[in-house]
C-alpha cells in the first residue's frame, strides 16, 4: 500500500495557495490561511500577511496552535533527509557571486622604457645630487726676484678664466729708452715673448701654463726685441708652471 502524502493526511484540507478550501466548503480563509501558514506552503507575500494576523490577532494565533497540534503527527511519519553535500556553498554562490576579476592591464614596451629611462634619469639626478662640488682650480702666483735686483715682478695665471697676468711690484721703471720684456720659457724649449711690463698690469690669454714653465723678465730696446729673443740682460726668473 502507499505511503500517505502530506496533503491528503486525516483531518488535513487541500487548499490552493490563494487561500479556497480544496475538500470542500466548510473551511474560511483565515482557517485555510493558518493552515497552509503551518504546512509551509504560502507564498511570501501571504505567510507575512500571516505573520502579522499571529502577531496582531489573538483568535488567528489560535487557529495557527489548532493547527500546529492537528499536524504535529505527520513529523513522525518521516525521516529527516540531510541536504546533499554543497548546497549551503552553491546556494551562497548564486546568491552573493563574486565579482568578475578584471584582467591586470598589460603595460605596452613604450611605456616599459619611457618609465625605465626616467628612473635613470631620477638616480642620475640624485647621484649628482650627492656628488660634492668640484672645486675650480686654484690660481698659481709667483715674485719674479734675483740677487742683487731690485726689480720685483709679480705674475698670476688663473686656469679657470685662461688668464696670466704680470705686473711690477717693486724697483725702478726701466732706463730712458729701455723696456722690461716678458718671456715665457716652457721646460726645453726656447723663450716666447709675451708682452712689455710697463706701468699698470699686462693681462695675457692663456689656455693653460706647463709644468716646469719659466717666467723671465729681460731689459731689451725700447719696443722690445728686435729678433724675438732676449738680446738685454734677464734680470729676473721664477718657475710658475707645476
Amino acid at each position: 500500500m502507499a505511503a500517505a502524502r502530506p496533503a491528503t493526511a486525516a483531518g488535513v484540507p487541500r487548499i490552493m495557495t490563494d487561500g479556497r478550501d480544496m475538500t470542500g466548503p466548510g473551511m474560511d480563509d483565515r482557517e485555510g490561511l493558518a493552515a497552509e501558514y503551518v504546512l509551509g506552503t504560502l507564498p511570501l507575500a501571504d505567510r507575512a500577511r500571516a505573520e502579522r494576523l499571529i502577531a496582531s490577532d489573538p483568535a488567528f494565533a489560535a487557529l495557527v496552535a489548532a493547527w500546529t497540534e492537528r499536524l504535529a503527527p505527520l513529523n513522525d511519519a518521516y525521516a529527516e533527509v540531510p541536504p546533499p553535500p554543497g548546497v549551503l556553498e552553491r546556494t551562497e554562490a548564486r546568491l552573493f557571486p563574486a565579482p568578475p576579476r578584471r584582467p591586470a592591464a598589460a603595460v605596452s614596451p613604450l611605456r616599459f622604457w619611457l618609465g625605465l629611462l626616467a628612473g635613470g634619469a631620477l638616480a642620475a639626478a640624485v647621484g649628482l645630487a650627492l656628488l660634492p662640488p668640484v672645486a675650480p682650480p686654484a690660481a698659481v702666483v709667483a715674485e719674479l726676484r734675483a740677487e742683487n735686483q731690485p726689480l720685483v715682478v709679480r705674475a698670476r695665471f688663473d686656469p679657470a678664466a685662461g688668464r696670466l697676468t704680470v705686473a711690477r711690484a717693486a724697483g725702478p721703471a726701466p732706463a730712458a729708452g729701455r723696456d722690461y720684456q716678458l718671456w715665457l720659457i716652457p721646460a726645453g724649449q726656447a723663450p716666447q715673448p709675451m708682452g712689455l711690463i710697463r706701468d699698470g698690469e699686462l693681462a695675457i690669454d692663456l689656455a693653460a701654463l706647463p709644468a716646469g714653465t719659466t717666467l723671465a723678465v729681460s731689459d731689451e730696446p725700447l719696443g722690445g726685441s728686435p729678433t724675438g729673443q732676449p738680446t738685454g740682460a734677464v734680470l729676473v726668473a721664477a718657475v710658475i708652471g707645476g
